[in-house]
């Protein structure tokens, strides 16, 4: 189920490009569900997990940079409906949160790799993401400790 407001994220990726903001991650249409987006604009500079419309509150994000191109990220993000945690490569970063409520992910649409507007066609229907995507795990609910880390050490094995 993709419509808790609990979840754990993860995302491998390694980025060709920081030009404009990226995809990860969207549920719903357009308009609507859950996106994972990586920001590229002040005061917000990487992963964000936004409720849409692209109004609403931003649930969770950093202001600092999160990597640099060309390096093999394992970003987990944790929100349990009512804060959140951001991780890179297994270690915390800050980040301001906000409380969450239910979702409407508004069609059942899943997204991979794109944020999608659905305003135009191909190329200029979304925000893609410029890189390559590893493994994407989506738990509805926030892992305990001992199972974060259980995938973190196996997206590790994986990819380092």
């Amino acid at each position: 189920v993709l419509n808790g407001p609990s979840n754990t994220i993860f995302a491998t990726y390694r980025e060709v490009s920081q030009s404009g903001n990226d995809g990860l991650f969207q549920n719903g249409a357009e308009n609507a569900g859950k996106l994972l987006y990586l920001l590229r604009s002040a005061p917000t500079i990487g992963p964000s997990l936004f409720d849409l419309p692209f109004t609403n509150v931003l649930r969770t994000n950093l202001s600092t940079d999160f990597n640099v191109v060309n390096e093999t990220v394992i970003m987990s993000l944790d929100h349990n409906g009512t804060s959140g945690s951001i991780r890179r490569n297994g270690t915390n970063q800050t980040g301001p949160t906000a409380p969450v409520g239910s979702y409407d992910c508004g069609g059942g649409l899943l997204h991979i790799g794109r944020y999608f507007f659905g305003v135009s066609a191909y190329p200029n229907d979304g925000d893609y993401f410029d890189g390559q995507l590893g493994d994407f795990l989506y738990f509805d609910g926030v892992l305990s400790a001992a199972d974060r880390e259980l995938v973190q050490c196996y997206l590790s094995n994986r990819y380092n």
